[in-house]
């Protein structure tokens, strides 16, 4: 799933983010660009006796407190998603009427996809009821 590190975003840590990987094959690569594009934590598990560049990299890592702040929300992301969509559901139920009145689009999220609950937006027909609603 996607999640920066914006603070309007389901997941924050200010700057920086989480990299998930979710097949087993990335997972060497993605270690090494964590660790600035060098094999050290191979050298660290004693399994090579001296590291250097291996891939590219940077220095992406976030810091410890900005790591913590983020590991806290992954810990209870279920809790977190489970509100945004109580609230996206509240809106929804509540704009029906009038939306249908105004012929305004609310949010649809396809069968086949998952939703984000990032945000909540309406499709306006028109631009002067985009305006009128400022």
């Amino acid at each position: 799933p996607h999640r920066a590190s914006m603070r309007q975003k389901n997941f924050s840590c200010g700057e920086g983010g989480a990299l998930i990987v979710n097949a087993l094959n990335h997972k060497t690569r993605a270690e090494f660009i964590r660790e600035k594009g060098t094999n050290r934590s191979d050298f660290l598990r004693g399994e090579v006796n001296k590291y250097g560049w291996v891939d590219v990299g940077s220095s992406w890592l976030p810091s410890d407190i900005l790591a913590a702040h983020l590991f806290a929300q992954l810990e209870v992301h279920v809790q977190i998603q489970a509100k945004r969509k109580s609230v996206c559901e509240f809106y929804a139920r509540e704009l029906q009427d009038w939306a249908k009145a105004n012929a305004v689009g609310l949010p649809h999220t396809p069968s086949h996809c998952d939703q984000s609950y990032h945000m909540f937006y309406l499709l306006l027909p028109s631009n002067a009821l985009r305006e009128g609603l400022r």
